[in-house]
């Protein structure tokens, strides 16, 4: 990867604290230099999760699905709990397809795992097996012909290198009005703010940028888009230090429900009408 921001061409810059392994962009992003592709097969949905998380992702399906549900919660008052159609990328087993189904949803996944996206069409559910950024016959139809009323990647667009081709190609998915609902990691958190050296660690192989709330909202209005709510996905007072880990649990949170602080973050965002 060359040092330079996927979306605004803008040179990249190394600091003292983050190493040479990483780079900053004048917007807040964080570029791992070294990241590479991984395969996204079978293995990936049940060694690697199960070492993350321990339990595979098929023994997490209680989770997954009422995680499922809050995060379409996140969506009941921007739509007028009116769904629409959705579109799903990286839905995997079809947990949160499956909700949004049962929510009144049109619902549409794209999976690039074979084992991800045949367990997703056991369901019932319309999913495509294809890559989101290199898609097949059948995916490329999809990306050219279909618009949606909302958009949900969780825990993906940090998986892949050309971060403007992924944000050009959502939103031009959306409907304009339409909703882009997405999880992932957040260098705006404890782990990263008082044990860098645990988050360069631990920090995954594939995953090419890393976001913050402040950096989301500078890229989005390159893509016709604006945030509208953030969400911490995750609280982790003992992560953190200083006056953070002096205060009770439920102020903690609160102060984290308001500045979105946490390892991992989710945002809604909406297209310009």
């Amino acid at each position: 990867m060359g040092l330079y921001c996927s979306h605004t061409g803008k040179p990249l810059k190394k600091r003292r604290r983050t190493g040479e392994a990483f780079a900053w962009s004048d917007e807040g992003l964080l570029y791992s230099l070294n990241a590479y592709p991984l395969s996204y097969e079978e293995d990936y949905f049940l060694a690697d999760y199960e070492r993350t998380y321990g339990r595979s992702y098929e023994e997490d399906e209680a989770n997954l699905r009422l995680l499922a549900r809050r995060r379409l919660h996140h969506l009941k008052p921007l739509t007028n709990e009116r769904p629409g159609s959705l579109l799903e990328i990286g839905c995997a087993a079809g947990f949160f397809l499956d909700e949004a189904r049962t929510s009144g949803f049109d619902v549409t996944g794209i999976e690039i795992s074979a084992w991800g996206c045949n367990l997703a069409r056991k369901k019932g559910l319309r999913v495509l097996h294809s890559s989101f950024i290199e898609p097949t016959l059948e995916g490329e139809a999809l990306l050219q012909k279909e618009r949606f009323d909302v958009v949900a990647a969780f825990y993906v667009i940090e998986h892949f290198a050309d971060q403007r081709r992924v944000f050009e190609t959502i939103s031009s998915l959306l409907k304009p009005g339409g909703f882009f609902l997405c999880a992932l990691p957040s260098i705006h958190g404890p782990l990263f703010d008082y044990d860098f050296k645990k988050w360069e660690q631990t920090h995954p192989a594939d995953h090419y940028v890393d976001y913050s709330p402040v950096s989301i909202k500078q890229i989005l209005p390159l893509y016709n888009l604006r945030a509208l709510r953030f969400f911490p996905a995750s609280y982790h007072p003992e992560r953190s230090g200083g006056f953070l880990r002096r205060l009770p649990t439920s102020v903690y949170r609160m102060y984290a429900d308001r500045a979105a602080y946490g390892d991992t973050l989710e945002f809604v965002a909406q297209k310009f009408a």
